[in-house]
């Protein structure tokens, strides 16, 4: 068999990125060395031509040189495989001779993740103009190697790619990393110029900001006060402004030991003869530092944030980066208690063992041997379009979901409207940014139908989830939703999707629109709620007259919290309400002397602590577009009282008690029934899981792409 080539594109060495260029040495190592010989190695390091070398600006230079002169060295390449070893240089992809043959490492997303605010402890930065612009044409790779199940979920999260197009593949931990027993601490100390082990040396890694180096600092500071024996800081990696500023402005008693850069032999060398890493970081796409330690039979004290508790698992002490006190509390544990101590080294040996390699490529060959056997047709790309909203609601949580299971030979992107659906100039801005992302596919997600109103008809559909704005509204109000939310969007999309027959036949009554380009497609659930809770636990608990918890979802008028109070008033029990209260709902609360509490804006983890705590729901809505509260309820085992109308007596699918949900007596009865016949309570419960495997999200993504299909 001839054997396929590969080539590895790797970064100007003047970017000084270490890491990345140990990680392409590693690659290119081990593929060489890979026993089947299945692909012959290449590498390119891109050159800096003589007219460049004239630019003084260095700044201006790079970027000249990684965005217009790389692009331009590599045409004309030509090999089975392309592995681009960094996110940063994704640009490269726009290149045609690179086009669906690219394999792309994503390390992290730091820069953008600072800028956006969402790193705790650093301040937000400017846009990252470079790293967006590479960022952008991600999507065109074939496959993306996260280094990390955190990075994977960035990159979802951040720039909406699709998650099926992701493989997670670790990084090895080095051959040069590991205990050594034919040296001494005393002797590696020697070599590299360190004081005796009469004083206990604290490790800190590295030469930006993001390392969290001021709590270093001060853990460092408390650590001196507490610990009544010789100890010092050592620091590798070069100085950078921010660190000297920091350290002039430490209350230390010593001085710390500066050492700017060692080769990996070195590296291993200072891991075997100091006594704990501190690592702090406030993020981490990988965390190579503590591993490499924890090979060398060095124990570890470091942050929870980002990959870190992925990595190091429970192997190292972790705490929140940001406080020095516990952080410091574990070192000091670290230096004062031997049995610790030896129990995080057994630990730290046992979980760098996960780390390989020769794993690394073995996966790495893997995807580039699925890559060449897959179809090279022309990949799709899908936009969605979603509106702006205070936090990720049923829409955006629904969608979120289904691209999960959609499938990788479909690129995608979400595109947030720029504000929020408020007035006519906002909801402009919105409309003509949404005309200037248009793709091959375009899917307005629901709720801001408008947006659809310049897009190419061919290329667009629209998710309706449901009718109420035209059901509830009367005169002139009732003109413009019509027009403007229904018949006018129906008139620019090639297709429509609903949540429901019922909403079908609303939608129907409202616009003239073919009936057979109108798909039922329901929510789906969440595979988070799919796997929330201890249901064993909530179908055999009784309730033996304790106070029952009952929940509700939601707040509108058509939530019908007025009747519910009513029904409860009398009851042994508390409620919770999950969105905003107005003053009348207050006030009604307040008259029937509901024992009750608040909450709105919840994260989906915080929503499902809030199911999981209670006994029941009560959703009698008066109008729905699906009722996806009782699909989350059931696939937690918690019972449902739910209305006997459309769309709620479907979607509960026999698994729930149908009430009127203008009948108080009768609301009231079916929560009796529920507390006082247990039996009953666990059919139902049972029930209920079978009836959510219905709306897998599986199940639903497969709707969405025969759609797609249709549509092209």
């Amino acid at each position: 068999m001839i054997p396929r080539t590969v080539r590895l594109l790797r970064d100007f060495k003047e970017d000084k990125r270490i890491s990345m260029d140990v990680y392409a040495d590693y690659l290119s190592k081990g593929i060489k060395k890979y026993p089947s010989g299945e692909y012959n190695v290449s590498e390119y390091t891109p050159t800096i031509p003589k007219s460049f070398r004239l630019i003084p600006n260095n700044t201006l230079k790079m970027r000249l040189l990684r965005y217009y002169s790389y692009p331009s060295q590599i045409q004309g390449f030509k090999q089975d495989i392309f592995h681009i070893i960094e996110h940063g240089y994704a640009h490269l992809l726009a290149g045609k001779s690179i086009n669906d043959k690219a394999i792309v490492t994503a390390h992290d997303l730091i820069p953008m993740l600072q800028w956006k605010g969402l790193i705790n402890g650093l301040i937000p930065g400017k846009q990252p103009m470079g790293s967006i612009y590479s960022l952008n044409r991600l999507e065109k790779a074939r496959k993306i190697i996260a280094i990390s199940e955190s990075t994977k979920n960035d990159l979802v999260k951040l720039l909406g790619l699709n998650p099926n197009k992701i493989e997670v593949i670790y990084y090895g931990v080095g051959e040069e990393f590991f205990k050594k027993e034919n040296k001494t601490k005393e002797e590696l100390r020697h070599r590299l110029e360190l004081p005796s082990i009469d004083t206990k040396l604290i490790l800190i890694t590295g030469e930006v900001l993001y390392k969290n180096h001021k709590t270093c600092l001060e853990v460092m500071e408390i650590v001196e006060e507490k610990y009544h024996k010789p100890v010092k800081m050592v620091k590798l990696g070069s100085d950078y402004a921010e660190w000297n500023k920091l350290e002039k402005n430490s209350n230390l008693k010593n001085n710390i030991i500066q050492i700017d850069y060692l080769d990996l032999p070195g590296v291993a060398d200072l891991y075997n003869c100091v006594d704990i890493l501190l690592f702090p970081s406030l993020y981490e796409g990988f965390g190579r530092p503590p591993l490499e330690a924890m090979a060398c039979g060095l124990p570890v004290v470091c942050s929870n944030a980002a990959s870190l508790p992925e990595i190091v698992s429970d192997s190292g002490l972790m705490s929140d980066p940001e406080d020095a006190f516990k952080l410091s509390e574990q070192v000091l544990a670290v230096l004062n208690n031997k049995e610790l101590r030896n129990s995080l080294i057994q630990k730290g040996y046992k979980n760098s063992e996960r780390f390989s390699w020769r794993d690394n490529i073995e996966k790495t060959i893997a995807l580039y041997n699925k890559v060449l056997d897959q179809d090279s047709n022309k990949t799709k790309k899908i936009v969605f379009f979603q509106r702006k909203f205070p936090f990720y609601g049923s829409i955006e949580l629904n969608f979120s979901e289904l691209r999960n299971y959609l499938s990788p030979d479909y690129n995608m992107r979400v595109l947030k409207s720029r504000y929020i659906s408020q007035g006519i100039f906002k909801r402009l801005y919105n409309v003509f940014q949404a005309y200037f992302y248009q793709s091959d596919i375009n899917h307005v997600t629901g709720d801001v139908h408008f947006l659809a109103y310049l897009m190419k008809k061919n290329k667009t559909i629209l998710t309706i989830h449901d009718c109420g704005p035209v059901i509830h509204s009367k005169g002139i109000r009732r003109v413009i939703y019509k027009f403007f939310w229904f018949t006018l969007p129906s008139m620019t999309v090639n297709a429509i999707t609903v949540n429901s027959e019922k909403t079908k036949k609303e939608l129907m009554g409202i616009i003239n629109y073919p009936e057979d380009k109108i798909y039922v497609i329901s929510h789906c659930i969440k595979s988070t709620f799919l796997e929330g809770g201890n249901i064993s636990s909530k179908i055999q608990s009784t309730y033996n007259g304790e106070k029952i918890k009952l929940i509700q979802i939601g707040t509108s008028e058509n939530k019908n919290l007025d009747r519910i109070c009513l029904a409860i008033k009398d009851m042994n029990c508390s409620l919770e309400i999950v969105g905003k209260l107005n003053a009348h709902q207050v006030e009604t609360l307040r008259k029937n002397n509901i024992d009750y509490t608040n909450s709105s804006g919840l994260t989906e983890g915080e929503l499902i602590n809030k199911y999981l705590q209670a006994d029941i729901l009560i959703f009698v809505s008066t109008y729905e577009g699906l009722g996806v509260p009782v699909l989350e309820a059931q696939a937690l085992g918690i019972p449902v009282v739910t209305s006997n109308i459309s769309p709620m007596s479907e979607t509960s699918g026999g698994a729930a008690i149908l009430v009127d949900p203008y009948d108080i007596d009768q609301i009231s009865r079916a929560i009796y029934k529920i507390i006082e016949d247990d039996d009953h309570r666990k059919k139902m419960i049972s029930a209920g899981l079978e009836n959510v495997k219905k709306y897998h999200p599986k199940i639903m993504a497969n709707s969405f792409e025969e759609v797609y299909k249709e549509i092209n």
